[in-house]
């Protein structure tokens, strides 16, 4: 497993501007994101980067740490 920051591009409140999530690959780290958290929580449409943290010791994907803005 690998650490990736995941970090809208864009966000308002009651939204989500950034995830860390233990995942496979990029793509398994986005798909986890999306099906935990609803479209109307985070803005995909704005764009966003996905940045590989290094560490181990995971070996299912997991969330470690979200960021929420509420308004």
């Amino acid at each position: 497993m690998k650490i990736y920051l995941v970090k809208l591009n864009e966000w308002s409140w009651d939204e989500y501007d950034g995830f860390v999530v233990a995942a496979k690959s990029e793509d398994e780290a986005i798909a986890y994101i999306r099906e935990r958290h609803s479209e109307s929580s985070v803005d995909w449409g704005s764009g966003y980067t996905v940045t590989e943290v290094k560490a181990s010791g995971y070996d299912i994907p997991t969330e470690i740490l979200c960021s929420f803005n509420a308004g």
